[in-house]
């Protein structure tokens, strides 16, 4: 077990986790390590002394996906407009 106290339930029950996703991936280069809390399974990403949940880069992540995509297809669009005009 890992010396921390969950950020969700206060629990001090932390492992070690695998990366399960993309944006675990990206985060990987950066030293980041992965834990679970071994009660209520919240997933943690561990950089340096700083401990985040991943749920909040979650949103942020998928915001900005989001965003990406539609910027893309709006670029396509127009892209079309011009050539067909």
């Amino acid at each position: 077990m890992i010396d921390a106290i969950c950020l969700q339930c206060g629990s001090d029950k932390m492992r070690r986790s695998k990366r399960r996703n993309t944006l675990e991936k990206l985060l990987a280069p950066l030293g980041g390590k992965m834990h679970r809390c071994h009660h209520c399974d919240s997933r943690y990403l561990q950089l340096g002394a700083s401990w985040l949940r991943l749920d909040d880069f979650r949103s942020v992540f998928l915001t900005v996906r989001t965003g990406a995509v539609l910027v893309a297809a709006l670029g396509l669009v127009l892209a079309a407009v011009i050539w067909l005009g």
